[in-house]
């Protein structure tokens, strides 16, 4: 089995669900913990990128990132966890649903293949296609 990605929590997900996965035993920290708070995209996924081992896995709530940065990610290698911004259930509030998503998911987050991405909601995940790199 490979070892587990560390789990990164972009900065429009809440930076405490990173310490609520680490009480489940995973390795994760946030965009906040990693004092990159308020960073454009380009330069936050380099750090991303460039994370010591474990290799991480960005979790985030941006459903334009591949489209906006698809060739960026695609360079960089970087896993991506799209945590579906159009999808969430009526009788869930937005705290709830991305909680109940990442911690319903964050056992396969954590094994997605290296530079693959995929988009989660609450019922089921898709494999998104890599822009060129």
């Amino acid at each position: 089995m490979p070892p587990e990605l560390q789990i990164v929590l972009d900065e429009n997900l809440p930076w405490s669900v990173a310490a609520e996965l680490k009480t489940r035993g995973y390795v994760a920290t946030s965009n906040y913990a990693l004092n990159a708070n308020g960073l454009k995209d380009p330069e936050w996924l380099e750090i991303v990128a460039n994370l010591p081992s474990p290799s991480a896995v960005l979790v985030t709530f941006d459903n334009e990132m591949p489209v906006a940065h698809g060739p960026w990610l695609s360079s960089l290698g970087v896993t991506l966890a799209i945590i579906d911004s159009r999808n969430r259930p009526p009788n869930l509030t937005l705290p709830q649903y991305w909680h109940d998503v990442i911690h319903r998911y964050a056992h396969r987050i954590v094994f997605q293949d290296p530079g693959s991405w995929w988009k989660y909601r609450r019922e089921m995940r898709r494999r998104l296609k890599r822009a060129a790199g």
